[in-house]
């Protein structure tokens, strides 16, 4: 299993050009291919100040990064076939297996930090953390259960310490 190329990382609505850089750094300590943040201010966002930035930062790292200002646009380019949010600001668990389940079955697969938008289906994965924490955390759970699942092992997966 693939874990580059069938992940893809999305901090949704970013509170300000600080989170959303929290966040960028956070998914660069992984290797993803790609990684979007999507604003629906869009030119008006504050977030904007950030984007150049990111922009080279993210090429030094070797992965692309995506400003899209409207996040139906991201499932328009991306057509994932399954989808996950993550909410910091609620307090749950995060579990792995669904997600690495998923990968597992060489499913194209969004990961969403931040707020869930209107008309999409909610799958539960939530817990309390500040965001980048948040990301670091869930990021190495996933790689952690991917390497466990590649190397045959079929027992559950840790959760995560929250």
């Amino acid at each position: 299993m693939v874990l580059k190329g069938n992940l893809i990382v999305v901090l949704n609505e970013p509170a300000d050009p600080q989170e959303a850089s929290d966040f960028a750094h956070a998914v660069m300590e992984f290797p993803q291919d790609c990684f979007i943040i999507s604003s629906s201010s869009g030119k008006n966002s504050p977030v904007r100040e950030a984007v150049k930035k990111l922009n080279h930062e993210a090429v030094e790292a070797g992965m692309a990064f995506l400003f899209i200002e409207d996040f139906s646009d991201v499932f328009d380019l991306y057509k994932p076939e399954e989808v996950f949010f993550l909410d910091p600001s609620r307090k749950e668990s995060f579990k792995p297996k669904p997600l690495v389940s998923a990968l597992s079955r060489g499913h194209f697969v969004m990961l969403v930090f931040g707020k869930q938008p209107k008309g999409v289906e909610r799958v539960g994965l939530d817990f309390q953390l500040s965001l980048p924490a948040s990301v670091t955390t869930v990021l190495y759970d996933i790689h952690k259960a991917v390497r466990k699942f590649e190397e045959g092992e079929s027992g559950e997966e840790e959760e995560a310490t929250t």
